[in-house]
């Protein structure tokens, strides 16, 4: 779990898989549905949604089998951004509300933080920001005063919602919070939330060259380390720096690297090509997935 909160997912995924065979040799129900919701939470992060969401049912039955609500919220605690992602609203959404309340009868405080950003953030893309910004607000809560060391995924999402919603002051105060964070750098793989809203209120105060700034220090990591969910996003907000300080062509690689990580990796197939490689002359759509990053080096 250590290699994928620190953003080596790759380097992570093997270990709990080979955790989650040993539980199950040993017939250790609660420790192997653990094992399996961190791995969903992995192919979370990785942009590997139809992985998750099997592994996630298969945690969630077992869970259920055993009257174990702990196990239940954990195993849904991080699935509804497959669904979101996948172009599934209703689903998402059910998935956080499940996770969030199964884990407030389990006393399972992760889920409350999580889940809870996620349901935040859910809603504030469907555009009910009002509401959305009130769940961010109680998973922040729940955060300071119980789970410290997750505290910036919530405030991530509070900073972006109050973005949204026009609330530049608002959301400079929450950014300063998380910089001043002691576990801003702990969790990257979880708190990236925050270094997406510090790039944006950058963006929105036209302080580009900031903008650049974060998304320049993360993007490599998250490349390296195959991150896919984040990595689409903080593309975008390069893009829009860039073409404001009259880039056009790098915010172009930019986009088409987004869409590379949005949706080349997520169909079969991989039907488009990563721009950061060399590409063949053939003009037909590239088929083949993008190299493996290196998952060499210890956690």
């Amino acid at each position: 779990m250590l290699c994928v909160t620190l953003m080596r997912v790759e380097q992570g995924k093997p270990t709990l898989y080979e955790a989650g065979k040993l539980w199950r040799d040993l017939d250790n129900l609660p420790m192997l549905t653990d094992s399996m919701s961190m791995t969903v939470m992995a192919h979370v992060a990785a942009g590997e949604y139809e992985q998750a969401i099997a592994l996630s049912d298969e945690a969630f039955q077992l869970s259920e089998s055993s009257n174990n609500l702990w196990g239940q919220s954990f195993s849904h605690m991080t699935i509804g951004v497959a669904y979101w992602e996948l172009g599934q609203p209703d689903q998402a959404l059910k998935m956080a509300n499940e996770s969030l309340r199964l884990g407030q009868q389990a006393g399972f405080i992760a889920s409350q933080v999580m889940a809870g950003g996620y349901q935040a953030s859910f809603y504030g893309d469907l555009g009910d920001l009002e509401r959305g910004i009130a769940l961010a607000q109680e998973a922040v809560t729940v955060a300071e005063t119980q789970f410290p060391h997750f505290r910036c995924h919530p405030l991530g999402v509070l900073a972006q919602l109050q973005l949204r919603a026009g609330n530049l002051d608002e959301a400079a105060a929450l950014v300063e919070q998380g910089q001043t964070d002691p576990y801003r750098t702990a969790h990257p793989t979880w708190n990236m939330w925050i270094y997406l809203a510090e790039a944006e209120l950058a963006l929105k105060q036209g302080e580009y060259e900031q903008t650049l700034a974060v998304t320049e220090q993360w993007l490599p990591q998250l490349r390296q380390n195959n991150l896919r969910f984040y990595t689409p996003a903080m593309l975008q907000l390069q893009s829009q720096a860039q073409v404001a300080l009259g880039q056009p062509d790098a915010a172009r690689d930019s986009l088409l690297e987004g869409a590379y990580h949005r949706r080349g990796h997520r169909l079969a197939g991989g039907l488009v090509a990563d721009p950061r490689q060399p590409q063949s002359p053939d003009p037909r759509p590239h088929r083949g997935r993008g190299p493996a990053p290196s998952s060499s080096g210890d956690c």
